[in-house]
Order: C-alpha cells, then structure tokens, then sequence
C-alpha cells in the first residue's frame, strides 16, 4: 500500500472555498472551454442509444456496440496515447483532442451502416483519450501547490455539469428535432468546435515560473 501523503495541515475548508478558483482568469477560461466540451461528451454518451434507435437506421441489436467499442478502445490504448500525447504541447492537444470529438459527432449524422457507426465511435473515442488526461494535467499545472485539490474539486463540477445536463440537452435536440439526426449531432459537434476555438485562442502562459500549455 502506498502511504498517504501528509503535509501537516490542519486548514479547515469550507465549500465555497472551491468557488474562489473561478477568481483565477485564466484557469476560469480553461474551465470554460472545457464545460463545453464536456457537455457535448455527456450527450452523447447518455443519449447515444436514444438518438440512434429514433432517427438512424441501426439496427437494435448494433445500436449499443459502438458503446462498448469506446470502453475497449479507452481500455486498450489510453496509456499509448497518453505516452504520444508528451510530444506535442497540452494546448496542441486540447484543440486535436475538441477537433477529434467534433468530426467523430458531426459523422454520426451519416450513420446509415454499422461500419460507419464504429468508425465515427472509434474518432470520438480518440479525442475522449487525448482530452482527458491533457485536462487534468493542465488543472495540476495552472494550481497553485496549496490549492490544487480546490482547483481540482472546481473542475470536476465541468464534468458534473456535463453528465447531468448532457441527457436533458439531448433530450431537448430530440424533442426539437425528432428526425433530423444531422441537426441533432451538428449541435453536439458545434459544442465541441467551440471548444476548439476557445482552447486555440488560449494563450500559453507561465504560473510560477512554468510554462504552461
């Protein structure tokens, strides 16, 4: 077992503590770019099925497939990924990452055979695996060493915030566009360009002496 580290504090925390991270501009943008991204994840991966099985010609049995493709994939080849992901910059591969997801969602709106719905999962899949381990690499760096965990808890609401409001979002685009798949997943892929643009206009900067980005 590894020991917990232990660093002597005795601070007492409250809750809204975490919010004071939002006063940091620059990691605020980051988080702002990133609850875009996230959302447009979250929708697809709770709505997935649901979009597949109302407006695309999958057949039932092939319409959960795919799912289980990005668990494997995730599986498989996170750690490679993360090992080439060191040769590029993190702000390199923020917006590869956006770029991945949005072609990876705007193809589903194509889906009309059960190769080009892999395909398409096997693309959102690779912006899933250079994305998440570039973000958390990032919160680390832009925190300040005594408050990394608040930075840390701060993000996680993005991901929380995408989790929960993803199946609603999708709800809505299915409600509003009960068939036309093209405009549903053209939403969900403009959620991730936006991204992409937002982390291309992020400029590099230093926290402590560090470049970061």
């Amino acid at each position: 077992m590894v020991k917990e580290s232990y660093l002597g504090c005795r601070e007492h925390i409250e809750l809204r503590s975490i919010f004071r991270a939002a006063e940091d501009r620059r990691f605020f943008e980051f988080y702002a770019f990133s609850l875009a991204l996230v959302r447009s994840h979250g929708t697809d991966e709770h709505d997935f099925v649901g979009i597949h099985r109302r407006t695309g010609p999958l057949h039932r049995r092939h319409v959960r497939q795919p799912l289980t493709l990005n668990g494997l994939m995730v599986v498989v080849f996170q750690y490679p990924v993360t090992r080439m992901l060191q040769r590029v910059t993190k702000k390199t591969a923020l917006i590869l990452g956006s770029c991945f997801y949005a072609v990876g969602y705007f193809t589903m709106s194509f889906v009309g055979a059960y190769p080009v719905a892999l395909a398409a999962m096997a693309v959102v899949t690779t912006g899933e695996m250079t994305i998440s381990p570039t973000t958390l690499s990032v919160v680390g760096e832009l925190s300040p060493p005594t408050w990394r965990g608040r930075y840390m808890g701060f993000y996680g609401l993005s991901e929380t915030i995408g989790v929960s409001t993803g199946p609603l979002l999708g709800g809505i685009l299915l409600d509003g566009f009960p068939h036309g798949r093209a405009s549903i997943w053209g939403v969900i892929a403009g959620a991730a360009i936006l991204a992409a643009i937002g982390f291309s206009l992020w400029k590099p900067y230093k926290v402590s002496g560090k470049r970061v980005g």
